[in-house]
């Protein structure tokens, strides 16, 4: 028997540690509460359906006049959508913005450019770093939005973004 078969030997202990192991490995606290829209980088969002009374905060840094970021509801399935906020970048921001969810459901966000000639388009994610409960997103054109997530009612205060 060679050395490294002994020591795993000695290691044996039962296999309900293991689990427990990953497991513990794998809570909840632990995973990211934001992705991105793998195919096209465009939209990201909650990881989780979000409750009535959650609130999505948001802040904003170098967003552009021509810039305008919308968070939007998932109708069913989510080939339909409808805007439930937005922010444009051509007014100055103050202070954060906040939404509280009215409606449960399956929400994204992105960013909306709108060029010269008048048309319009996405703008990609080149980052998004996300833990349990906060998010921070770099868009291509180099506007950072940042923000938090809360699941219960809150009565904090903050500058509500525009229901269109």
């Amino acid at each position: 028997m060679n050395p490294f078969t002994r020591q795993v030997e000695k290691m044996r202990f039962p296999i309900h540690w293991v689990l427990v192991l990953i497991l513990a490995g794998c809570s909840a606290s632990s995973r990211p509460a934001f992705r991105v829209e793998p195919n096209y980088r465009f939209t990201f969002g909650p990881e989780r359906e979000l409750p009535v009374g959650a609130i999505l905060r948001f802040s904003f840094t170098g967003m552009k006049p021509s810039e305008t970021f919308l968070v939007n509801r998932c109708g069913t399935p989510c080939n339909t959508s409808k805007v439930v906020a937005s922010v444009s970048g051509a007014e100055p921001a103050e202070g954060d913005f906040q939404l509280r969810i009215r409606e449960s459901g399956e929400y994204y966000l992105w960013i909306q450019k709108k060029l010269d000639n008048g048309e319009t388009g996405p703008v990609s994610i080149d980052k998004l770093q996300s833990s349990d409960k906060t998010f921070s997103a770099v868009f291509s054109g180099g506007t950072v939005v940042t923000g938090a997530m809360e699941l219960l009612p809150d009565s904090s205060q903050g500058r509500a973004a525009q229901n269109p």
